[in-house]
């Protein structure tokens, strides 16, 4: 599942290069703030394939209620900073996204039986080239594209019930994202109203028994949405 969103992603940020050829010069470099605020779905990518976990299959059988997650929707807040450049433009910011996640354990053969309950809360800082799509045909609307890479610092406060194998919660993370955003509404003072939507695919967050350093599913990932504020634009 890593391996092919690096695909995907590589190709976007592929056709992304070979489209910024055709995009319209900006005459005048601009610097425009946002102020971002939605729904986050995600957070740890789990570990759902229990037939590389030990004592599991001794007698043919994947048991796949051994270790299973359920995850709650959050709420992301944060602010960005693009830079506008003469063909389009470098997007940085900083984000603050929390949920809750919650691991159940059932597996008699290993002994481990119980929940595992993580108050997950990541800052995130995206740095990422952002790219204007059809500005002919829709001038108002800036719809836009960008790709680039996602650092994530992870803070998580656990909860636990049961018997419960030992688990290491990685600090930092990181990965690709992809994103889009839409501007919907101009007010009189020149700000701007619209909506966002991020997806990213990253490096793994959890360890344990059934989270192994060696298995390749378990990472991290989310889809986060909203609506943005725009500050009216600045010329450099």
């Amino acid at each position: 599942m890593m391996k092919r969103s690096g695909r995907l992603f590589v190709c976007v940020g592929g056709l992304m290069m070979m489209t910024a050829c055709s995009i319209t010069e900006i005459s005048t470099y601009t610097r425009q703030v946002s102020v971002r605020a939605g729904l986050y779905q995600g957070g740890i990518v789990e570990n759902t394939d229990m037939i590389r976990v030990p004592n599991l299959n001794t007698a043919g059988m994947n048991d796949v209620d051994a270790f299973t997650g359920a995850t709650h929707t959050g709420m992301n807040l944060g602010i960005h900073v693009l830079q506008n450049l003469k063909y389009g433009g470098i997007e940085t910011g900083a984000d603050v996204m929390t949920n809750k996640q919650v691991f159940s354990y059932d597996d008699l053969n290993n002994g481990f039986t119980g929940t595992r309950e993580f108050s997950l809360t990541q800052c995130s800082i995206p740095l990422t080239y952002s790219m204007e799509l059809f500005k002919k045909r829709f001038p108002q609307a800036h719809f836009r594209m960008k790709a680039g890479y996602l650092a994530q610092w992870n803070i998580g406060a656990v909860k636990e019930k049961g018997i419960l194998p030992d688990y290491i919660i990685h600090q930092f993370s990181g990965g690709a994202l992809l994103g889009f955003s839409l501007d919907i509404l101009t007010l009189p003072n020149g700000s701007k109203t619209g909506l966002f939507l991020d997806f990213y695919r990253g490096s793994r967050i959890y360890t344990d028994f059934y989270n192994q350093e060696n298995f390749e599913m378990p990472g991290s990932a989310f889809i986060r949405y909203g609506i943005s504020y725009q500050i009216q634009s600045k010329e450099d």
